[in-house]
């Protein structure tokens, strides 16, 4: 079974390294980030709620873009990819045969198609819960203590 753990987030000094900004009071996007971070054979991947305190700030994000959607933030040149084409970008620094779907879902019409079912199921995630797993937030190590404005989750 799947369980979260928090991570720090890396400093400047590691360029190679990804922070992915998720909802942490949602259990279908802590799902996701724990399905992530256990296939980063690489280490690469840093799985942040967006509910940490100055987290979204930090790179320059509102707490209204961490609300709507999962962010991916390249540490080297400060590349910043929202919605699909956040986990797609994700996807290439997995092994196997991730890096092609990822490639793939980059392609239109699997692109148009992606970004549809993912406005969806964000737009559900709400009612959607019992697919995922306890959030993140209800970590007893993980400080999600801002507010978050809209999708908040219930175990």
């Amino acid at each position: 079974m799947q369980t979260w753990s928090p991570q720090p987030i890396p400093s400047e000094d590691h360029p190679r390294s990804l922070v992915i900004l998720f909802d942490g009071r949602c259990g279908i996007c802590t799902r996701a980030a724990c399905w992530l971070r256990a296939r980063d054979r690489h280490g690469r991947l840093r799985l942040i709620p967006n509910q940490r305190p100055g987290i979204a700030q930090r790179f320059g994000l509102s707490r209204e873009q961490v609300d709507r959607e999962v962010w991916l933030i390249e540490l080297g040149s400060g590349r910043k990819l929202h919605a699909g084409a956040a986990f797609n970008r994700a996807l290439l620094e997995l092994g196997g045969v991730w890096p092609w779907i990822g490639r793939a879902l980059n392609l239109a019409p699997l692109s148009w198609a992606e970004e549809a079912a993912y406005r969806w199921v964000a737009a559900h995630r709400a009612r959607l819960a019992r697919w995922g797993i306890l959030p993140a937030c209800g970590h007893p190590l993980e400080d999600c203590s801002s507010p978050s404005s809209e999708h908040q989750q219930t175990p």
